[in-house]
């Protein structure tokens, strides 16, 4: 009887796999079953970033995002250098669409962060930019330094905003550090971009002097004249930053992009637009 319960129980065991069949293939040829049926696959990483930054900085990395590109055949770059503290208007709930973040100092870091919700980190300084005071060429022989602006042939001076725009924050700060910020108030036109404004002063019309960033001033095909360079104690050049979006849904691209902006490489390039090498204080 004994004997007979054993055989039966020995028939009823499954015969063993053949010695060196791969363990556990069937669930994974399972899976990839599953995989296929459902339209899911494994992540992949995308190569397409969106740059936003100051508007006064449009040019300047255009010129980044083409060598960029040529440097890395598989990466898309899409600038935005439009209004950055206009994202700050989006709807609740709503995310602009932002990978790499560009700005002059941190003043619309700052304002994105309090007004925004949006952080950024990795900030990286890969130059400055210094200020400059411009003039069209009809006013080239009579306006020849900051004190000029007082004589009563400057009528309208462009300052950007600022509230909103950085041109306008650091312009500001060093007009009132001289003294003469509220005096010339009254003659300021305000606008939300350096470049908007020298484009302006290169038609030779509306304004009759600016305040903008250097990286405007040698544009507007020699219609716009560069009085002079602010000073270091006046308005120190202003960091330019770079910064991943902590929400980026791109961060290996993100991060590729940063560090080619801050190669020697692309410090070529931001020479180029007069962007001064960052200070061993401020890498």
């Amino acid at each position: 009887m004994v004997t007979q319960l054993r055989r039966r129980s020995a028939s009823r065991i499954p015969p063993s796999a053949p010695l060196g069949a791969p363990a556990f293939r069937a669930p994974g040829v399972l899976m990839l079953a599953l995989l296929f049926l459902t339209g899911c696959s494994p992540r992949q990483v995308s190569h397409r970033i969106t740059v936003r930054g100051e508007p006064s900085l449009d040019g300047v990395f255009a010129d980044i995002a083409q060598a960029y590109t040529k440097k890395y055949a598989d990466a898309q770059v899409v600038s935005k250098f439009s209004c950055p503290p206009c994202v700050l208007y989006r709807k609740e709930g709503q995310h602009p669409e932002l990978d790499v973040f560009v700005s002059l100092g941190d003043f619309e870091t700052e304002l994105l962060r309090k007004h925004g919700k949006l952080r950024f980190r990795d900030l990286t300084t890969v130059g400055r930019v210094p200020m400059s005071l411009v003039v069209p060429q009809r006013m080239a022989d009579k306006v020849h330094a900051l004190s000029d602006l007082h004589t009563a042939v400057v009528a309208k001076i462009g300052v950007g905003d600022p509230d909103n725009a950085a041109v306008g924050y650091y312009a500001k700060q060093g007009l009132e550090k001289a003294g003469v910020w509220t005096e010339l108030k009254s003659r300021f036109v305000h606008k939300r971009s350096g470049c908007e404004i020298a484009k302006l002063v290169g038609l030779g019309r509306d304004l009759d002097a600016a305040i903008v960033f250097s990286v405007c001033a040698g544009g507007e095909g020699g219609k716009v004249r560069e009085v002079l360079q602010f000073s270091e104690d006046l308005i120190p050049p202003v960091p330019l930053l770079v910064g991943i979006a902590t929400d980026t849904q791109n961060p290996e691209e993100s991060r590729r992009f940063l560090e080619f902006v801050a190669s020697p490489e692309a410090r070529l390039l931001l020479k180029q637009h007069r962007v001064l090498p960052p200070t061993a204080e401020t890498r």
